[in-house]
């Protein structure tokens, strides 16, 4: 067996019908696919059935590391989770995303992946202590919430040392867009998929290290030089208040010599972080993440939290002590992104008013009951049918519990913290026709309770980060508001596929000299971005840039890297005049593996995860057809209300353009080798080395 730096050669299965737990190579199968997500994938290609669903013991989920985790690669701390979507009507392949040390300690304890099947006859959760692993029994668990279930862990395995993912009761009750968590506040989706297989938990105690094959110096310069590229949390590149090494603010991250965390003993002041110093990088965006910049909840900040061996903390760690005096619950919390701001979401147009109190109540109980909000689109639908159409809810609910549901709406509409404890425990626990249906997911509680047309209700939404099926659109437009790039990428995934690198390029653009794209490796060109407020027509170097994030993307869930680091392509250092370093995953892989490749070659690897992943899509939907069952942008893109009577292309107006939108897709099919229908072709699909797929495909008429 050949022997490579960064992964450790051996991948864990466990299957829960039989209890078999076995170990197999990762380089005979997995190498060309990096990690990660691409195990995944290729796993559900290999083993999965088209038309399997997501909830029948026959379907996998491939808990991944990839060659950097455990080895202090900056942002390198993250696990992805890959099986089929119980959300995505035609169940195809997609992925979340956890935080945390989890995947480090796996790899510590001699594993590249876990693969779970099968179902278990009673709940259970796989405990793997080095080369030692064995499923045990979670009847006392099941039922519980994750931070109970983390504790019961870490106790039985004898150390506080070890990772655990977990579901919640969301989970145990197959709530479709629960969460699995990692080390309490790391939450990637499919936390179903764990639920339907009876599996609690994974606890993981690593006690060894990542071989890699590069030197100690060679490895500390590398990691030294990409610290000084980054940016701040959630991909921002620019500081929100001014720093004397970067001439551009008025971004999202703002430690400043004013910005406190003030529930530190005793409080820190964040000041003027040093780009170069790692212990002030750290200052960079905890804490000032809303809600908590309101100064009730500033004031609690006790410390940022990160990955493992990442310096940007996007974990907020605050000592809330209301919590406990006036609710009787846990007065310390961490979260990260979503997990803060999805309370508001629920109160709707009350959200305004439901202050700290409320937020604090959302962060904690979402966590500890692994709901999260994929995206927000949960509580899209709830705030959807309460606050724009009453009468949904009436009409679906049985009358007794529409009557019921009066008294905690009212709370809703005070922004009383009690509302959302009520809510989140009847979903959780799939409570009544409430519970039933939203524990559906938003795809299928459309259908059961008949919403208006999608489209009409994006418009009447006009949320920019939900995810929303249909037989014909699909849309998730995360960070990609008002760009074509980011409509096609959206396009191609089966969930949103959260590649905060295109935060970067709508940020920054404005301000930073277009030479500074001219670096950014198969692209090569200024002309991918627009002026600010300026949408262009689609153009050739747009397209290179759709091709080059097609491939990042999956790579870097492969890795397994953070998409919030925009080390990529930008950098907030005058000193560099903003560039960033195009080659760098590339370099860091060929520094840790010993496996030498070029920044094209790299991106060839993208390429193969990518157009196996669009394999597999075509494969379930039993179409090659994709531009029109699968490929297409919402209503509310060309004619949402806020754009009125202005034609595209008006400065200042983000409304696409039909015409111009299938032009874009034409000439991306191309760019990628794929058919006029957006299907690979044969000859793409041998170039990347899948010729056993274009031949699977060929035999189902797909190809």
């Amino acid at each position: 067996m050949a022997k490579y730096g960064g992964w450790t050669g051996k991948i864990l299965r466990v299957d829960l019908t039989t209890g078999k737990i076995s170990s197999e190579d990762t380089f005979a199968k997995f190498k060309d696919f990096l990690g990660a997500e691409g195990f995944g994938i290729k796993l559900i290609w290999d083993e999965v059935p088209a038309g399997t669903h997501p909830y029948a013991p026959e379907n996998k989920i491939l808990c991944g590391a990839g060659p950097f985790n455990g080895t202090g690669i900056p942002h390198a701390g993250r696990v992805t989770y890959t099986s089929l979507l119980p959300d995505c009507p035609f169940y195809g392949v997609g992925s979340g995303h956890g935080s945390g040390h989890w995947a480090a300690n796996l790899k510590f304890a001699g594993w590249d992946s876990v693969i779970v099947e099968g179902k278990a006859k009673n709940p259970v959760w796989i405990c793997i202590e080095d080369g030692n692993v064995s499923i045990r029994d979670a009847r006392k668990l099941w039922g519980n919430g994750i931070f109970y279930t983390n504790a019961a862990i870490m106790e039985e395995m004898g150390s506080e040392c070890a990772s655990v993912a977990a579901i919640g009761q969301a989970g145990d009750n197959l709530f479709c867009p629960a969460m699995i968590l990692t080390d309490r506040s790391g939450a990637g989706s499919l936390g179903p998929i764990f639920g339907s297989k009876n599996l609690k938990a994974i606890g993981v105690r690593g006690t060894g290290a990542v071989k890699i094959a590069c030197s100690g110096k060679e490895l500390l310069d590398m990691i030294a030089y990409h610290t000084s590229l980054v940016g701040g949390t959630s991909g921002s590149m620019k500081p929100r208040y001014p720093q004397p090494w970067a001439e551009y603010s008025g971004g999202a991250w703002t430690n400043a010599k004013n910005v406190f965390w003030g529930g530190a003993n005793p409080p820190v002041c964040t000041g003027e972080c040093d780009p170069h110093d790692v212990q002030s990088i750290a200052f960079r965006g905890p804490g000032t993440r809303w809600p908590w910049t309101s100064p009730d909840m500033q004031s609690t900040m006790v410390r940022g939290a990160s990955c493992f061996g990442c310096p940007q903390p996007c974990n907020q760690a605050v000592h809330y002590q209301k919590m406990k005096a006036a609710y009787g619950m846990a007065d310390y919390l961490c979260n990260e992104c979503g997990g803060i701001s999805t309370t508001r979401d629920y109160y709707g147009k009350y959200g305004s008013i439901a202050g700290a109190d409320g937020y604090a109540m959302g962060s904690w109980l979402a966590d500890d009951y692994g709901l999260g909000d994929d995206y927000h689109y949960t509580t899209g639908d709830f705030a959807y049918v309460v606050d724009q159409h009453p009468e949904i809810l009436q009409a679906n609910l049985p009358e007794a519990e529409f009557k019921a549901l009066q008294p905690w709406l009212e709370l809703r509409k005070k922004g009383d913290p009690k509302f959302i404890q009520e809510l989140l425990r009847r979903l959780a626990y799939r409570e009544g026709e409430l519970g039933k249906a939203f524990g559906l997911g938003s795809y299928e509680l459309n259908k059961r309770w008949k919403f208006p047309p999608m489209s009409q209700q994006w418009k009447e939404r006009g949320m920019g980060k939900s995810i929303a099926w249909n037989t014909t659109t699909w849309f998730a437009p995360h960070h990609f508001e008002g760009q074509q790039v980011g409509y096609l990428l959206n396009s191609m995934y089966n969930r949103d596929p959260c590649m905060h690198e295109q935060t970067h390029f709508n940020e920054i653009t404005a301000e930073i000299d277009k030479k500074v794209f001219e670096a950014v490796g198969l692209v090569n060109s200024g002309d991918a971005i627009d002026e600010e407020g300026t949408l262009r027509p689609i153009n050739e170097a747009k397209i290179r840039l759709a091709k080059r994030l097609s491939a990042d993307g999956v790579i870097h869930n492969s890795l397994v890297t953070c998409n919030r680091s925009g080390a990529s392509f930008f950098s907030p250092l005058k000193e560099r005049g903003y560039k960033g370093d195009s080659a760098i995953d590339a370099k860091e892989y060929s520094l840790i593996t010993g496996d030498q490749k070029t920044e094209e070659q790299f991106h060839e690897i993208g390429l193969r995860i990518f157009n196996l992943m669009r394999a597999c899509t075509i494969r379930s939907m039993g179409t090659k057809n994709m531009r029109e069952g699968h490929d297409r942008f919402p209503d509310s893109a060309f004619d949402h209300p806020d754009w009125k009577d202005k034609p595209a292309f008006t400065p200042g107006v983000q409304r696409m353009d039909r015409a111009d939108m299938e032009k874009a897709l034409d000439m991306y099919y191309a760019a990628m080798g794929w058919d006029k229908n957006g299907a690979p072709t044969r000859e793409t699909y041998e170039k990347l080395g899948l010729k056993d797929v274009a031949d699977q495909l060929a035999k189902l008429n797909l190809l």
